[in-house]
């Protein structure tokens, strides 16, 4: 970033970022090969500039080429390494995510029309990113009632979520999980036939 900067400065980035003009015939006019020794000048300061900006290892692999295929170089294999390292960071990081989500209800605490308040939380590896505070529509008759609205809610916000991150191409490393509330619930779930929320896909 800083060569750039330099080179700007001095009128000279277009060495690197075009290509190299021909060389003129020796009939050529005088304006012609005015032009193309300026180049020449301008391609050898580039050059000189390049590699005082390298590692030793790197002038001795580059300190027989020009300015312009030198840059060529450099973009195929840095910037093909730079890919690849994005790329295994990502792998990493995507390889662990574990995503949480917790919901919970309150009974009839609204006192205009006796119904109940919900809201949910969901955790990335440990971080909260999505949540929601709402009154329940449906006015509960009991506290495992408003649970169960609240778990519901939760559910479809986890089902989104879960087609966002497979977009992405990433498998969570667990199923998304969402305890109820109350430990009470899951006996409740077993005589409803509904999978326990650790089974939830």
């Amino acid at each position: 970033m800083n060569l750039k900067i330099v080179l700007e400065c001095e009128k000279k980035l277009y060495v690197l970022t075009s290509e190299p003009p021909k060389a003129p015939e020796a009939n050529a006019r005088a304006a012609e090969i005015t032009s193309y020794r300026k180049y020449e000048d301008d391609a050898r300061d580039v050059r000189c500039l390049m590699l005082a900006t390298m590692t030793p290892e790197l002038q001795r692999l580059h300190k027989d080429m020009e300015a312009h295929p030198m840059m060529t170089r450099l973009k195929g294999l840095y910037q093909g390494q730079a890919r690849h390292e994005r790329f295994k960071i990502s792998t990493t990081l995507f390889s662990k995510l574990k995503v949480v989500g917790y919901t919970d209800a309150s009974f009839q605490t609204d006192r205009d029309d006796s119904k109940s308040q919900a809201g949910y939380l969901f955790c990335l590896n440990g971080r909260a990113f999505s949540w929601k505070s709402f009154k329940e529509d449906t006015t509960a008759d009991s506290t495992t009632e408003a649970e169960y609205i609240a778990a519901a809610e939760a559910a479809k916000e986890a089902a989104w979520i879960k087609k966002f991150i497979t977009e992405l191409g990433v498998v969570p490393t667990d199923p998304l999980t969402m305890p109820l509330g109350k430990l009470k619930h899951e006996g409740h779930t077993r005589s409803m036939g509904i999978r326990p929320m650790p089974d939830w896909p």
